[in-house]
């Protein structure tokens, strides 16, 4: 049998309020370890760097390079016929900036950086980390967007059943509390009569006098 009585108002608001902060809280948690692991799998750390040299890609491929020391500024990048392909930069951190082109040919590519700079391609992995630390801050978005909706219907919920709930304790105080007229009649209105019983709503007359 369905409770419809002041307890049970909002109800519905305060269990999914409560199911979605919590699913919030979860993806938050798998989201910040997701990007704990990614970051490990980009480690720079033994990755060999050239300032300069010559490398093949297919043509076509899009080609994902790393820039260290510098920036996309200090590194050219020339197919055979001598012509410059454009580096667009994917952001950079920590004094090293992403970079990305795409060969028109199969031919050796030649790249050289100046300043200072060297660089290096990101392999299979490394893109995967990326990639894991991009779903990583999408997750960390949504569980934040969870968390607040379900406090607010949490909150929302919460003040309809309190709400119901003072309403109810105001009708009982009322009901038990009011002044009635139980009887429905007047008990302070005496009752005279005359000596032959008839009301005529004044006292009873006096007796005669002695005789002498």
């Amino acid at each position: 049998m369905a409770n419809n009585g002041p307890e049970s108002a909002g109800k519905g608001l305060r269990r999914w309020g409560g199911g979605l902060f919590w699913l919030g809280i979860i993806t938050g948690i798998i989201s910040v370890v997701a990007i704990v692991v990614s970051l490990g799998s980009i480690s720079t750390d033994g990755v060999e760097t050239q300032t300069d040299g010559v490398v093949s890609a297919e043509a076509g491929v899009l080609q994902t390079m790393v820039i260290v020391d510098g920036g996309a500024s200090d590194c050219v990048v020339t197919n055979t016929s001598g012509q410059t392909l454009t580096l667009q930069s994917m952001g950079a951190q920590d004094g090293a900036e992403v970079v990305q082109f795409t060969p028109d040919s199969s031919d050796g590519l030649t790249i050289n950086c100046t300043n200072g700079a060297s660089f290096f391609f990101i392999d299979a992995g490394m893109l995967s980390g990326f990639g894991g630390i991009a779903l990583g801050g999408l997750g960390i978005v949504i569980a934040g967007f969870l968390v607040i909706l379900g406090a607010i219907l949490w909150f929302v919920g919460r003040s309809k059943r309190k709400s119901a709930l003072m309403s109810a304790n105001q009708s009982n105080e009322q009901f038990t509390g009011g002044d009635y007229n139980r009887g429905g009649y007047d008990t302070t209105q005496g009752s005279n009569y005359n000596d032959n019983g008839n009301n005529n709503g004044g006292p009873y007359a006096p007796p005669p006098p002695p005789q002498s």
